[in-house]
């Protein structure tokens, strides 16, 4: 019964941003491509015979955010297939998107196969800097994965839905005990107990950088206090002091100010959060995904294995809501071993492939809806109960579609956001100008 209500919550979350995929493609149709121009895509009925090796000798290049563990002997059975060696180098998030951009521009590219986020896949597609997969993946590929139209750009398949990575968080137990976390302010209140039990100095776990994930943490609790960052009309709900953004806005004021957040979260990306968090420092994570949970569980690495407890994202008693931010790898257009990266992008596309990457390979949650059955039957997706009833309240981050203008609007968020705790403004300075920077944006 609890893996077919798990299998539901998932298939409702998948139509959720499939849904929105739509409507963010019909917001971005007015977008001009750049003068860059892919390659012409091979078919998938093109590939050689199996018992060819037509790309043996070539290297293929992949840059990937460092939550992608992959060991060194992980593609050792595909070169042996091939004769395709795999090289990974791992970089910066946000590092990976400006050198994605900078060099499609100048007519090159970063590496031969790239991690996208979802919010990047009308910029991706609109300019061309990708190889089309609409016919290199095959069908069955293609009607496994329900969210392959959040990576749709029009007709273009802009890249393979790799990781589907809803947002939930999580606790260590060691500190948290049986103190409730249920809420946002019970998490306050129970931050500030563990503070002053001087069990942990700064409680509460996150990054608050001048960069995408502090609008990340700012929107999801926005979601969970029942609220939607914009109105039906791209108006900021934030205007309105009574509005959840505007709440959850204070109440990050609020924990740092209160000094739950340590000081250098103002300046710590989003890779290292989870760093702090494994080593014991840090006793509530507000913004993760099933994967960093599977990290901070690792015996290997976390010193914390046996105190990470999932909890549903804390919301206002009413509410837990919470959304997806799935990633996806791409090849980009002027990548220089193209057809080898199509073999290496397929055989990852394979469900024993892609049940062995969530396994082995840093948790990373699969998209192939027969993968994640899979694991379910097997028994190796742990805290699935949580994750079940988590997926019961999930959202797409804009209901109406990801406008085109999203990057600028994020810049502007994060940028206030940062600014507005290192000089120590009021809330109210610090929402008027998320509010005028938006007024400011060109949404076409």
């Amino acid at each position: 019964m609890f893996k077919k209500r798990l299998l539901g919550m998932i298939a409702l979350m998948l139509v959720l941003m499939l849904i929105a995929a739509c409507g963010g493609k019909k917001e971005s149709a007015d977008t001009q491509p750049s003068a860059s121009a892919p390659a012409s895509s091979p078919s998938a009925s093109s590939s050689a015979p199996a018992d060819a090796k037509p790309y043996a000798g070539q290297t293929v290049k992949m840059l990937m955010p460092p939550w992608y563990k992959f060991t060194p002997d992980f593609f050792q059975k595909f070169t042996d297939q091939t004769g395709i060696k795999v090289e990974v180098e791992n970089m910066k998030f946000s590092q990976i998107h400006d050198n994605i951009v900078t060099t499609s521009a100048g007519g090159s590219a970063p590496a031969d196969i790239v991690d996208i986020d979802w919010s990047w896949v009308g910029q991706m597609g609109a300019a061309k800097w990708n190889v089309d997969l609409k016919d290199v993946l095959a069908d069955d590929v293609k009607s496994d994965i329900g969210i392959l139209s959040v990576f749709t750009y029009k007709d273009n398949i802009v890249a393979l839905p790799f990781f589907n990575d809803f947002r939930i968080s999580m606790v260590n137990s060691n500190y948290v005990g049986d103190l409730p976390v249920d809420t946002v302010e019970h998490v306050i209140e129970t931050a500030k107990q563990i503070k002053a039990s001087g069990k942990d100095e700064y409680p509460i776990v996150t990054t608050l950088e001048a960069g995408e994930n502090t609008t990340h943490e700012w929107m999801l609790m926005t979601k969970s206090l029942g609220g939607q960052v914009f109105d039906d009309n791209w108006n900021l709900n934030l205007k309105d002091k009574n509005s959840p953004s505007y709440k959850a806005l204070s109440y990050i004021f609020e924990m740092f100010n209160a000094g739950l957040i340590d000081p250098k979260a103002l300046g710590i990306p989003y890779e290292e959060v989870i760093e702090t968090f494994k080593s014991g420092r840090g006793s509530i994570k507000l913004l993760a995904g099933p994967g960093q949970i599977n990290e901070a569980s690792d015996p290997a690495t976390s010193q914390i294995k046996d105190y990470v407890k999932p909890i549903l994202v804390p919301g206002d008693g009413t509410h837990h809501t919470t959304t997806a931010m799935p990633e996806g790898i791409m090849i980009p257009a002027h990548a220089e071993h193209k057809e080898a990266a199509i073999e290496v992008l397929k055989w990852l596309a394979s469900p024993d492939v892609m049940k062995e990457t969530y396994k082995t390979q840093g948790g990373i949650f699969p998209t192939r809806n027969s993968v994640i059955q899979a694991l379910f039957e097997s028994g190796d997706l742990p805290h699935g109960d949580v994750y079940a009833k988590q997926l019961e309240d999930v959202q797409a981050i804009f209901l109406q579609g990801q406008p085109s203008w999203y990057a600028e609007f994020s810049e502007a968020a994060y940028t206030a956001i940062n600014s507005g705790l290192k000089e120590h403004w009021s809330v109210d300075k610090t929402a008027d100008m998320i509010i005028k920077a938006t007024e400011n944006i060109d949404k076409g």
